[in-house]
């Protein structure tokens, strides 16, 4: 590849071309509306508005001495739009023949001044190539005398004031400028769209495909270190996973064969002991597996009613025994995968009845996010250890006592699961207790 292509294939190339390119659809739809607006804003001389001052010039000068009517038609004319003078005879008159003989105003003329000798010259339509060097409107009238009076026009060929006329101009440069603008920038930025769309899908999905390199060399390269990265995670979830299911399958085993010869063991008390280790051991085990495993992963999402979901839980937890109570909506679509979400609102659910008694849950929606709250009575979590409940395997015992069962998996595989979602799990304590909130994106929500 030579030097130049690579330059423009590189992020300051790219915006080179944008910029040329703008700027050059600019010029060309700044040629279009000119010569659009040079035909639309152009009348003819009916039109236009000249007869009328023409009239009253030639009364004017006619009614001036000969001598003094080159002075006369100089004093009158405006510099800026029309100009008028004075000729002794047709021969004079620096006006190419014209095939007009002013038909299409005579009769508005006539009115005016009566029967008199007129000629027109449209530069667009009797001289088109510009040959004569003229490039105004004119009209010549003879007058009484013989002699010739010319009016015709120095800078109004558009037929509109200057201002109007730049200010047409400035409206579209500007809009058209903005319109090829938010083209251009389109187009530069759908790399970078593209990768921050899979760097979140990423963030949410591990096992999300590899995005397809493109763009300019710099999003190129940082796209094949995007896909490289996300590759080596995933080889070493994959990796995580199969020996964890390795170690649980060889530990499986040896605690088969210990319950076994538990039961040779003549004193209750220790059997009984025993057997209680075996089957924590056998229950840390699963769950241990099970988050590291991700369960829930493997699941496909699909659209469910969430507040359908919730109502589920909740009476489940009824069943066991627990006080529960409800506001939310009936009905509550979510795109997801609602049973990797069901385990984790039963996870947080259950903590709140097991350790805080009477618990109270409240579903709804806020601009950015699905909120459910499960608020219980208990003595609540110190604010120090809010975030360390987290951690895998963690057990706060100022604030949950060891003999209520668990293995400290419930809370860390809940954000899992909703984090997996693109949310999250946050704790607070309340006047009442402690307070678990559930966020979720509400972009996959509908009432």
């Amino acid at each position: 590849m030579s030097v130049f292509n690579w330059r423009l294939n590189t992020l300051a190339g790219w915006m080179m071309v944008n910029i040329v390119f703008a700027i050059l659809m600019v010029v060309l739809l700044n040629a279009a509306v000119i010569a659009f607006a040079s035909v639309w804003a152009r009348p003819d001389i009916v039109q236009s508005g000249l007869l009328q001052q023409m009239g009253i010039m030639l009364k004017a000068v006619e009614a001036s001495p000969a001598a003094e009517r080159p002075r006369m038609a100089a004093a009158i004319s405006d510099h800026e739009e029309y100009g008028v003078h004075w000729y002794a005879s047709r021969d004079e008159v620096p006006m190419p023949p014209s095939d007009q003989d002013a038909t299409s105003f005579k009769e508005p003329l006539v009115e005016i001044l009566g029967q008199r000798r007129m000629e027109a010259f449209d530069p667009h339509d009797d001289d088109p190539e510009g040959r004569s060097g003229q490039t105004h409107y004119m009209l010549a009238v003879q007058l009484k005398d013989g002699s010739w009076l010319t009016f015709d026009t120095a800078t109004r060929i558009w037929g509109v004031h200057p201002h109007t006329r730049y200010l047409v101009i400035g409206l579209f440069v500007m809009f058209s400028s903005v319109l090829v603008a938010a083209v251009a920038s389109r187009h530069l930025s759908r790399p970078m769209r593209r990768l921050a769309a899979a760097a979140e899908r990423f963030g949410a999905d591990v096992k999300a495909p590899a995005i397809r390199p493109e763009g300019p060399l710099e999003l190129r390269v940082a796209m094949r270190a995007f896909n490289e990265m996300q590759g080596r995670i995933q080889r070493f979830v994959r990796d995580r996973t199969d020996m964890l299911a390795a170690i649980s399958h060889d530990l499986r085993a040896p605690l088969t064969r210990i319950r076994l010869r538990g039961e040779y063991i003549d004193e209750a008390e220790q059997q009984r002991k025993l057997f209680a280790d075996v089957d924590e051991m056998r229950s840390m085990i699963d769950a241990a597996l099970a988050f590291f495993r991700g369960d829930g992963e493997e699941e496909a999402p699909t659209r469910f009613d969430l507040a359908g979901l919730v109502q589920t839980v909740i009476d489940d937890g009824r069943d066991e025994g627990g006080e529960v109570t409800y506001a939310g909506p009936a009905r509550l679509i979510y795109e997801g995968r609602p049973i990797a979400l069901k385990r984790a609102i039963t996870n947080l659910l259950g903590n709140a009845m097991r350790y805080g008694g009477k618990t109270h849950v409240e579903l709804g929606t806020d601009i950015a996010h699905v909120r459910l709250r499960i608020l219980d009575n208990g003595p609540g979590i110190p604010e120090s250890l809010q975030e360390t409940v987290f951690r895998p395997f963690f057990r706060g015992e100022s604030s949950r006592n060891r003999n209520t069962g668990g293995v400290g998996l419930g809370l860390p595989i809940a954000r899992s699961i909703v984090r997996g979602h693109g949310g999250d799990v946050v704790l607070g304590n309340t006047a009442q207790g402690l307070a678990a909130t559930l966020l979720l994106p509400i972009e996959s929500a509908r009432t």
